[in-house]
């Protein structure tokens, strides 16, 4: 991805991070259960942004 395709990206990134932020606060859930929610989600982008540089995206 070059130019106008990684900002985006990133914009989309930026967007479901927050919506995911909003998301989590809704639940009042306490910090160690958001911290586990927060490392899923970490791992998901990670991995999702891993395969879809693998394949050429």
């Amino acid at each position: 991805m070059t130019g106008p395709a990684t900002i985006v990206g990133i914009i989309l990134a930026l967007g479901a991070l927050v919506l995911a932020l909003r998301g989590l606060r809704s639940y009042r859930l306490p910090l160690e259960k958001k911290a586990w929610m927060a490392a899923i989600w970490v791992l998901i982008i990670a991995g999702t942004a891993f395969i879809f540089s693998r394949l050429g995206f």
